[in-house]
């Protein structure tokens, strides 16, 4: 199997991290593109930024701005190796699924992703809700990292 094209799913939690720097790992050998993917769900969505209280669009701008930062951060380390890196943030009220359509649209080989993301409690549950809808329903091989 080639893996041409990893996707990483990122929420900017410590997990997240982790599986990029294992993607990037895997894109070193494998020589594949890396595309490393936010789904904000976000209260603006379907409305206008008129609608919305100007503490919440100052929320929403503050996270643009520091995914923004990171994923600037996430590209050099990507440069460095000469592996060819896109970001993007998608705003969606279903994350696994607006992964999972990112996967398939872009030819995704391999999706690798941290176990749970910033909302997962350790105690309640193995592996957080997005991770085991992207397992079950992806069309290409998972990888989930701890």
């Amino acid at each position: 199997m080639e893996i041409k094209h990893i996707l990483v799913p990122f929420d900017d939690s410590d997990r997240s991290f982790n599986a990029f720097n294992f993607a990037l790992d895997l894109a070193k050998k494998y020589r594949s593109s890396l595309s490393v993917v936010t789904v904000m769900y976000s209260s603006v969505l379907g409305s206008s930024f008129l609608d919305i209280p100007s503490h919440e669009t100052y929320i929403e701008k503050t996270r643009l701005k520091r995914l923004s930062h990171i994923f600037n951060r996430l590209k050099l380390a990507a440069e460095k190796f000469q592996i060819p890196f896109i970001s993007e943030i998608i705003l969606s009220s279903s994350v696994a699924e607006s992964l999972l359509s990112f996967a398939n649209s872009y030819k995704v080989d391999l999706i690798v992703l941290g176990t749970r993301g910033r909302t997962g409690s350790p105690l309640r549950l193995q592996l957080g809700s997005v991770a085991t809808l992207i397992s079950h329903n992806a069309t290409c091989p998972v990888l989930l990292v701890k």
